[in-house]
């Protein structure tokens, strides 16, 4: 039997197996939806996804099966807010890189949170015998945790040529407060410089 943890970033890795925390660091992030929209191609043309990779204040885009546009973001300072007026934070930022966009209709927003570590490619970590956590994709996962996801199954059924590498847990301990000063110094310094 093995066990497998994929929690990267987030509170379960604390939970489970606090060395985990030792590899990342966990930055909040959001995301806002809009409601399915008939011109979505208009906005990413072919539907392909768009990325403002300003380190700053980083900013995705792509749409949904259904035609929704889906904004990942840094969350914004105040707690209170809804998806309307996230979207209306968003559409600021959209609108530097797509002047022509209007008012979207915003449905849903939610907050989480990507982790951040110093190798920024995927990995997987040997913890303890049998069992193995994955990561290392610095708020890219979706693509990244798919393709991880299939090379570690493959290792678990004893293929020897898997692409990923297996490590163990790393020694440098991020400081406690750093989730505290991202939300409160650098993400409100980011996003007045983005």
């Amino acid at each position: 039997h093995r066990l497998i943890i994929a929690t990267e970033g987030y509170a379960a890795n604390q939970m489970f197996l606090p060395q985990l925390d030792r590899g990342c660091l966990s930055a909040p992030f959001a995301l806002v939806a809009s409601a399915p929209l008939e011109n979505i191609g208009e906005i990413l043309p072919n539907r392909r996804p768009v990325a403002d990779t300003n380190r700053a204040n980083p900013l995705w885009m792509m749409a949904d099966p259904a035609g929704r546009l889906l904004v990942s973001l840094l969350p914004p300072r105040r707690r209170d807010l809804d998806a309307a007026a996230v979207g209306r934070l968003a559409e600021r930022r959209i609108r530097r890189l797509f002047p022509d966009v209007s008012e979207l209709p915003w449905e849903h927003y939610w907050e989480g949170a990507i982790a951040l570590d110093p190798f920024g490619i995927p990995r997987f970590i040997e913890v303890a015998d049998g069992v193995v956590a994955m990561g290392g994709y610095n708020g890219q996962g979706i693509l990244p945790g798919f393709l991880a996801g299939r090379e570690l199954a493959r290792s678990l059924d004893g293929a020897g040529d898997v692409a990923i590498p297996f490590q163990r847990p790393s020694k440098a301990k991020p400081v406690r407060q750093t989730s505290w000063a991202f939300r409160n110094l650098l993400f409100p310094i980011a996003r007045r410089i983005g």
